[in-house]
Parts: C-alpha cells; structure tokens; sequence
C-alpha cells in the first residue's frame, strides 16, 4: 500500500484508558511521490478526514485529538481507522482498545501499583441518552506509568484522565506540563502528590502556590494510630521507620491523620477539581508494607471525576433557537386543535345549509374560502421555518485568573439546507460532529488550522457540533492604588452578569447527576458571594474585586454574541489561584 510496503502506524499517547479527546499519533513511511494521503474514520453519521502530506526520504507524522463522545455515548473503543491513497483505502490494524479508568503516574515510578485494578470506585453516573453508569466491574482503574517528559502538555489532552499522581521525578516536568496540570486540576481533575526526598524541588514549580506547608521530611517511627476519613477506620502505625513531613493545611480536609493532631493526608479544593497532598513518600517500602496502605489508596481513588465531563455538564441545555424549529406554546396548541375543529364544523354546517337550499353546486367555493381562511391560521400560528446557513449555541471557559488561557468547550446547533452545502470552522483543537439523523455522511475534514464540513442531502438536517479548544481568558485582576480590579480584555464581548465569590469547599458538588448548575448560586452553604460594583462590564471595562491573600475566588461571568452568522451564549468560570 505504502512505500516501502509498510502500512502507517497510529499510537495512543495514553494508551489502553478511557480518554475523550483521545491524543494520537499517526506516523506514515516515506512515499514515492509528493502527495497528500487521508487518515479517516467514522462515528454518528460523519467521516472524519486528516490530511498527511508525505514527501520521498522522510516519513510523515502528526499529532491530533480524536473527538468522539466516547464517555456520553458509552463507547468502550475507539473508532475503526482507514488509510486513504487516491482512491485506495485500506483498514489500519485495531490496536486503539480500551480497557479502564486511567490512574496516571507521573515520573521515575515504572510499576508496582497494579493492585489498584482491585479498587471498586464509586459508579460514576452520566446524564447521557439513554444514561448510564461507569462501573469498576467494566471499567476497573488501570495505572499508566509516564516518564515526565511523556506527559502532554495540552490540557485537552488530559481530559479523560480522573487521577494523576505525581511521584519522584515529576519536578523535572516543563512549564508548559505544569500549566496543563493546574488547568486540568481546575476543570476537574485530581491530582496527588507525594513527598518524597525531591519534593523541595516543587516549591519551584508553578504548583508551589496551591501546595500547603510540610515540616522537614525525616525518617521516623510512628507511635500513634493513624485515621482514615471520612470512615474513620483507625489502623496500627506502620512497623518500621517511615519518611514521614506532617503538613500544616488549616483550611483543609483530613483525609488521613496520625494521632490526633498530625495530618498524614489533606484534600484542598482548587475549582472543579482536588489536590491531595500525603506527608511523605507513598513509593517508600516501608509505607507499602503498612496495613493501612491499600485502604487509603481505596479512599483517594473512590470518586473518579473526569474534567472533559465536568466542563460539558456546565453546558446545561443549550439553546437551538437559531437552527431548530421553535416549540408550539400550549396557548398556541389550543389554538390549532381549535382551528381545525372550527373548520370541519364550518365546512359540515356549509354542506347542510347548501343541501337543504339545492344550492350545492356552490360548495367548491365554500370549501376553497375555508382552506383559505385555515392556512391564514396556520400561518400565524406555526413557528418560522429554520434559518439556514445561522450557527446557534453556547460556549463555556474554565480556567484561572492566573494563567494566559482557558478551556473552552462548545456545543453548536446548524440547520444544514436541502443541498450541496459547506461549512467552514475555524480554531477548533478538537471537534465531533452529530448527524445520526442525516441520510448521508458529513465529510469534516481537518485542514488549516480548523475544519470544513460538507454535506448533500434532498431533506434539512439538523447537526450538533461539539468543539474543544485554548482561548485566552477574557478577564483579568490588576492592582491598582486602591486595591484590585477585574478588567475584561476582549474586544468584543460586553459581560451582562458577574459574580464573584469566596469558595471552601469544592463547587463539583453541586454539579452531581440531577442537580442544576444553577444551584451553584443559591446555596450559601458552598459559595460566601462577594458584591461586585456592577453588572455588565463591556470590553476594556473594569469593576472592584474583593481580593484577599490566601481567600480562594470563584469569578462567573455570562454574555450574549449576535452577528451575521453566529447567536451564541458565553459562560466565563474562571478561578483564583
């Protein structure tokens, strides 16, 4: 097929786990010829087209994210892969399988940890159609050993991801790794660090401000029994020397603690997600050997949250008001059900009256005035027609007033019309097209930067397409002479709405199966909401910000972009630290 007669090869970055956008990479021998050859697959009712270009004496490769709902729709394997020549396509080798709940361990660990395939994890419900549940019996944990350097440096990347554990040799990850990990955490992720003999090294990192303070790591003998939260199951100290560095977290939750008075383990909340820090080496031997071992690692990793589903959930119901058929009132319902009462009424009580005067030859023109008189009704009872070639939707930004960019995860509607249409998406990173419904497949193909779909059909269809994607956050904190403002830096959105609170506890807990995100804001049990001077705040505008050192801030802003072609809601998140 190839030259060279061998056939491309594609690689999971975070191979044999439950990811979506799943990372991969696809590398293809060098050709013959300069040419452009496609890597395709299918899923929903559309093919998905990568370009590769190849040239002769070099191979080709390129890295991409495969978008495919894999989670919502309860997919448990990635798509069927073909490579297209020309008009040649042939299958690529199936080696993409999925088997688990992804427990990454980054740095110099290389195994040991399997036994967390034993663990039973809480079932993770999801408010997908039809819904279901993610269960340890089908999906267990499985570890994935990393070296840092392996690791993504792409948030995107890791959405898929619940647990990420940091041992020795992950201070030598890059700042570029460090800012995908603190964003991830953010949307929702958990991540947990030990403190080994290098983790002095951490307070040099960008992790070093969310970290709490440790004592000085030492090898000691343990005298008291050690707790395990919220269980409260006690278990004999460990029967050798351990390096043990108690923390000193006020503000946080004890998840384990030696004694009375001495956290072993803390769980601070940052955004969506956790940071578990343990008080000494979780790799030591001597912790390993310790009865108390396997029943902590149970209570690190018994709820499973998955940020790419956290950010999607804050979606809510996105309006289709631009591309769907508006829905009937019940006034409007009435109405109708009324009208056509009205007109075999009108037209039996015309056919009698002309029967009884022998005048039927006049019925024509009844029944022609009464169809006329009901298509009137029709007319200004039944919604517009869809608005083609109009994209409708919402977007949502988590993120945090510290770094430069945020995620961003969209959900658009668009009315295809009933012909050769195309449509042009530019700045997407990840993007996943719905068209179960349409007669024939939308070809999307990626290319500069973006992608364009194409479609043909003699019927409208309604497609829903899902995007992921880096946007720079749209409002920042200054200081000035008289304390902090919260400016908005975009050019083009006006914010209708902001609130600013002081959070304690971590706001995932609002955002479980049934409840509403809107219950984020009317529990005063979660969220101390602070007073902003100002409701709308249009572009280069500023507004006071309550900043406090150490007070961790919750900043939610909401705006409405019309133009031309897109009517979109935007939803800010954005956290501090």
């Amino acid at each position: 097929m190839s030259a060279w007669g061998s056939t491309p090869k594609l690689t999971l970055l975070l191979p044999h786990i439950l990811a979506d956008p799943a990372p991969i990479r696809v590398e293809a021998p060098p050709a013959s010829e300069t040419r452009t050859d496609y890597l395709e697959w299918r899923t929903r009712g559309a093919v998905y087209r990568l370009p590769m270009p190849r040239v002769p004496n070099a191979p080709a490769r390129r890295q991409f994210l495969c978008y495919t709902h894999a989670i919502e729709r309860r997919m448990g394997q990635m798509p069927l892969f073909d490579w297209r020549e020309g008009y040649t396509l042939t299958p690529l080798p199936t080696m993409l399988s999925v088997q688990g709940v992804g427990v990454l361990f980054i740095g110099n660990l290389q195994g040991g940890y399997e036994f967390v395939r034993q663990i039973a994890y809480t079932p993770v419900s999801f408010r997908s159609s039809p819904r279901w549940q993610l269960e340890a019996e089908a999906f267990p944990l499985v570890p994935l050993y990393l070296r840092p350097q392996q690791l993504p440096d792409e948030p995107l990347a890791l959405l898929g991801v619940p647990f990420i554990v940091l041992v020795e040799g992950a201070e030598q990850l890059s700042a570029a790794q460090w800012r995908a990990l603190i964003l991830w955490m953010h949307s929702g992720g958990q991540l947990i660090v030990s403190l080994n003999a290098s983790a002095s090294l951490l307070r040099r990192t960008p992790l070093a401000r969310y970290l709490p303070d440790w004592d000085a790591l030492r090898v000691q003998r343990l005298t008291q029994a050690v707790r395990i939260s919220p269980a409260g199951s006690a278990f004999p100290p460990p029967s050798e020397p351990v390096p043990l560095a108690p923390l000193r977290a006020a503000d946080a939750e004890q998840v384990a603690q030696i004694g009375e008075r001495n956290t072993l383990v803390a769980q601070i909340p940052y955004g969506f997600g956790r940071l578990v820090v343990f008080g000494g080496d979780l790799t030591h031997p001597a912790w390993r050997n310790w009865h108390g071992y396997i029943p902590l690692w149970q209570e690190l990793l018994r709820n499973p949250r998955f940020a790419g589903y956290t950010v999607g959930r804050l979606l809510g119901d996105s309006p289709r008001s631009a591309n769907a058929q508006a829905v009937l009132t019940p006034l409007q319902m009435l109405l109708l059900v009324g009208l056509f009462t009205a007109y075999w009424f009108v037209l039996y009580g015309l056919w009698r009256v002309l029967r009884v005067r022998r005048q039927l030859v006049y019925a024509p023109y009844g029944v022609l005035g009464c169809v006329l008189l009901t298509l009137l009704g029709l007319h200004w009872l039944v919604p517009p027609p869809f608005e083609h070639n109009v994209i409708s939707g919402k977007r949502v930004l988590v993120g945090t007033l510290s770094t430069a960019s945020a995620l961003e995860r969209g959900r658009w509607f668009y009315h295809s019309p009933a012909s050769d249409w195309s449509l042009r998406w530019d700045g997407a990173d990840a993007l996943a097209v719905d068209a179960a419904t349409a007669l024939n497949p939308v070809q999307v193909t990626f290319e500069g930067g973006g992608a364009t779909l194409r479609g043909w059909g003699l019927t409208p269809t309604t497609l829903e397409i899902h995007t992921w994607r880096m946007q720079p956050i749209p409002l920042r904190v200054r200081q000035t002479e008289a304390g902090y403002e919260l400016v908005n830096t975009s050019t083009d959105i006006t914010f209708e709405r902001i609130q600013v609170a002081r959070y304690k506890h971590a706001p995932l807990g609002m955002l479980e199966d049934e409840a509403s995100h809107d219950a984020l804001f009317e529990s005063p049990l979660e969220l101390d909401w602070e007073p902003c001077h100002g409701w709308a705040l249009a572009p280069g505008g500023a507004l006071a910000f309550p900043f406090e050192p150490s007070t961790r801030y919750l900043v939610w802003a909401t705006a409405r972009v019309e133009n031309a072609r897109t009517q979109e809601q935007v939803e800010v998140w954005l956290f501090l630290p």
